[in-house]
């Protein structure tokens, strides 16, 4: 019998504070693991959560977290760890604990109907512990990350070569120009608008606006998050925003407007994202992961330094397939539709990216 008991984490301050420690203290926690994005996504999208706590019986001290939410469509529902990102799932000291996260996902899912559990993470779990808990491994996305140890701003300029560095002072010669953002509501209101027109360019669904007001609010007490941007004169050309944990940054999201990409502005942001991470003496620069279709975002992201490798997600139970690619040929027609749509239509229709977390 184990002696692992799980329970789900309540709103007491201190019980959400230990777990942020946990997460905090624990070699591959993320900033995704944070309680915060309970919240976030509470808010934002109306998903039902589970943050799911194993301790030792005779033990107070918690020895592994799995954050869950459901995620419902008019087709399916399904356990996620966590929405629209590709890290989130379980943190263990013992395997005795991963087995207990792990079972009681299982019952969770069958208990609110989902007809899957999908646990996200860019480190393959070791194959005794998936095979020992009947996960099946599918490795799908690319995930790029710089190595910044021991790099200085010099080494950098150096090393993404003449044809980048060529880039940058085609962007300045552009007059354009980068800084950090303070992050209050105007600013967010502007991010918004400039996210929606790159999701129109690409055809996407956009993310709603309340989205990011939160997960700037939220964030922002864990010091978790920063904001840079690229402007010409008053007009914001081109913006990120920057989740930050521990030795880790992370590029989660990046908009722009036709004129800024035509003029470097990405070149010009990312180039100096990196001298800012460099002299933060962050460990990593995790650029995320994308599809493999995707053959001119991950050519960027490798012309930065990145090295890329393909990452997992875990799957248990049956249904739909763990991976919907928005860049699948098969969605060419509704990309295209999307893109036709006025940005007011896009951004009223904003809700319908929650069925994709």
């Amino acid at each position: 019998m184990s002696s692992m008991v799980i329970e789900a984490l309540g709103r007491d301050p201190s019980q959400i504070a230990l777990w942020d420690q946990y997460v905090s203290s624990h070699a591959a926690g993320t900033v995704y693991h944070l309680s915060a994005w309970r919240t976030i996504f509470e808010e934002s999208f109306g998903y039902r959560s589970w943050l799911l706590m194993a301790r030792h019986a005779q033990n107070a001290g918690i020895a592994g977290v799995l954050p869950l939410y459901l995620v419902a469509s008019p087709f399916s529902r399904r356990l996620v760890s966590v929405p629209f990102r590709d890290r989130g799932g379980p943190l263990w000291d013992t395997a005795e604990a991963f087995h207990a996260l792990v079972a009681r996902a299982r019952e969770i899912a069958a208990r609110a109907g989902a007809i899957t559990v999908r646990l996200k993470t860019v480190h393959p779990y070791p194959s005794e512990l998936v095979s020992a808990s009947s996960l099946h491994d599918h490795f799908h996305w690319v995930h790029s990350v710089v190595d910044l140890r021991g790099v200085t701003a010099d080494a950098f300029w150096r090393d993404i070569g003449d044809k980048n560095r060529n880039m940058i002072r085609q962007a300045e010669r552009h007059g354009l120009a980068f800084e950090s953002l303070v992050i209050d509501e105007p600013r967010v209101r502007q991010w918004h608008r400039l996210h929606l027109a790159t999701q129109k360019r690409l055809g996407l669904p956009p993310f709603p606006a309340k989205f990011f007001r939160v997960m700037s609010a939220e964030l922002a007490k864990l010091d978790a998050i920063a904001m840079f941007g690229v402007r010409r004169g008053e007009k914001l050309e081109a913006a990120a925003i920057v989740l930050v944990h521990g030795k880790t940054a992370i590029y989660g999201y990046s908009a722009s407007s036709g004129e800024g990409q035509n003029h470097r502005a990405n070149d010009l942001m990312m180039c100096n994202m990196m001298r800012w991470a460099i002299e933060k003496q962050y460990d990593r620069f995790d650029l995320g992961s994308d599809s493999p279709a995707q053959d001119s975002l991950l050519f960027f992201k490798r012309k930065w330094l990145a090295a890329q490798a393909p990452v997992p997600i875990y799957t248990t139970g049956a249904g739909d397939r763990p991976v919907v690619d928005s860049s699948d040929r098969k969605y060419a027609f509704a990309r295209k539709a999307f893109a036709l749509l006025p940005a007011g239509v896009l951004n009223a229709g904003s809700f319908i990216t929650r069925y994709f977390g």
